[in-house]
């Protein structure tokens, strides 16, 4: 007869109860973990991933307006035909600016991030040096033609840094999203 053998009925349902409980806290330390390594997954894409794509999304959107206003600007033939669309172009202008700062501030160390934030930002000042110069020009001098049509391919590249900015947050949400599912799965079999 072994040791467990000689115990009463009464000590052996005490032991059989106890090391139940014992699983049953192990069971459910577990998936408390797992649980929460959900959470704080499912934090990361609202709160992070998110955030970035309506942060690109609205930069995108300022951007939109900000073209739309310019060539309209740029198609009238004198300064009254001008005037209704400068308020709405440079409000639009702040709006890029303010909103790639803000998502610029979210500091990400992935180089495809760090690249696209680099080529925005360098065609921004460019943009920017090309609208000082425009600006100290007459909307009659003829060179106000010439520089004009130097926005096309700052515009276009902003276009490209942006879209290429909206890729890398998707990516990068399909990832996490990723991981969640597999924290869930493990926290299943668990």
């Amino acid at each position: 007869k072994g040791w467990f053998a000689g115990l009463s009925v009464r000590v052996k349902i005490l032991i059989a109860v106890g090391l139940t409980a014992i699983t049953t806290l192990g069971v459910g330390t577990v998936g408390l973990y797992e649980m929460t390594r959900l959470n704080e997954n499912t934090q990361i894409v609202t709160d992070g991933n998110v955030a970035r794509l309506n942060q690109v999304a609205e930069l995108r959107q300022a951007i939109s307006e900000m073209n739309d206003n310019g060539v309209r600007m740029q198609v009238a033939t004198s300064p009254e035909q001008m005037a209704p669309f400068l308020e709405p172009f440079q409000t639009a202008v702040k709006q890029v600016n303010e909103r790639f700062l803000a998502y610029r501030e979210t500091e990400r160390t992935d180089p495809r991030w760090q690249a696209g934030v680099e080529r925005f930002a360098t065609n921004w000042a460019g943009f920017n040096a090309l609208l000082t110069e425009l600006s100290a020009l007459s909307p009659t001098d003829p060179q106000t033609r010439a520089k004009s049509d130097e926005f096309t391919p700052i515009i276009e590249e902003l276009d490209k840094a942006v879209s290429d900015l909206t890729n890398f947050e998707r990516a990068d949400a399909e990832r996490v999203a990723k991981e969640s599912r597999n924290a869930y799965r493990e926290g299943q079999l668990t």
